[in-house]
């Protein structure tokens, strides 16, 4: 599998997983727990998710520079925020809602968490390469 297709499969592996944790956060979380703490709770969650998607993932990407673990962060990133502008702007909701982190919405972590894991996580198994 080449680089993008790779790429590909695993942010529509973090969009599953976006989508299942939000059903989560509205079927559960938020009748038990009120939608002011269920927010929080699923953007930390989200995180860990993606955290731990992306740790499992970039074995198949093989050994790169630092820039290229960065630019794999940017591209899933720029990716997700595409995706959101889409997504919000068809259900009719305020863009910058997913932004207001004083309101509990940690969506601004998922980006960042998903921005420098790859990172991360390729040194912890020794995939960045000097050249």
């Amino acid at each position: 599998m080449d680089i993008a297709a790779r790429l590909a499969a695993i942010w529509l592996i973090m969009l599953v997983a976006g989508f299942a944790n939000g059903a989560m956060r509205d079927r559960f979380m938020a009748p038990a727990l009120g939608k002011r703490v269920a927010l929080p709770i699923s953007g930390i969650t989200l995180s860990l998710m993606v955290f731990v998607i992306i740790h499992f993932s970039v074995a198949g990407f093989g050994a790169m520079v630092t820039g290229g673990w960065l630019l794999l962060g940017t591209v899933w990133v720029l990716i997700t925020l595409v995706f959101e502008v889409v997504y919000t702007l068809r259900k009719g909701v305020a863009l910058f809602a997913v932004f207001s982190v004083h309101r509990g919405n940690f969506f601004v972590l998922v980006l960042l968490v998903t921005l420098v894991t790859p990172l991360i996580c390729a040194h912890w198994q020794g995939l960045v390469s000097a050249t």
